[in-house]
């Protein structure tokens, strides 16, 4: 196998695909067109967990805190800044991961939108060579009947001139 077909796949046989443009048939599944492109990728029938972060519980009324439990927020803020810090530029990171895939995948599909118009194009160009050449078949019967008939005229002779001279 060549390294143009392992990367790009080859042939194009009617069997291979089981499908027949030519009456109409197509392998155009909806539920694969509209499909999400990943499972649990967010979209409105999956919007995700709507969960929100909290690192430390909702203080529900006025109170005194000890030294210790300041000491223990200020540690956990820290920690807590260091860590949206780091998130943010995964974060940040992430979406540019997903604009890339997602240019890469709109110049998939429009090369695709053009492979698929110009195969149209090129199956037009064959189907009208053939019936270029289905007209042709009369015009080659009727010159090879023309054929046969002065080979056979001839051979007639032939035999006609063979007899006489027996």
């Amino acid at each position: 196998m060549g390294l143009m077909t392992k990367l790009f796949g080859g042939g194009n046989d009617l069997a291979a695909t089981g499908t027949d443009t030519t009456n109409g048939d197509h392998a155009i599944e909806r539920d694969r067109v509209v499909a999400p492109t990943a499972p649990g990728v967010f979209s409105p029938t999956q919007p995700g967990s709507l969960d929100t972060m909290r690192s430390a519980p909702v203080v529900p009324r006025p109170r005194y805190f000890t030294r210790e439990e300041a000491n223990a927020l200020s540690e956990l803020a820290n920690q807590r800044k260091s860590q949206a810090s780091h998130t943010k530029r995964a974060y940040k990171h992430l979406r540019s991961i997903e604009d890339s895939d997602t240019e890469v995948t709109k110049q998939h599909y429009r090369y695709a939108r053009k492979v698929a118009s110009k195969e149209l194009e090129k199956v037009d160009a064959r189907t009208k060579y053939a019936k270029r050449l289905h007209g042709l078949r009369p015009g080659y019967a009727s010159l090879g009947a023309g054929y046969d008939r002065a080979e056979n005229k001839a051979n007639e002779s032939i035999a006609a001139i063979k007899a006489a001279y027996k």
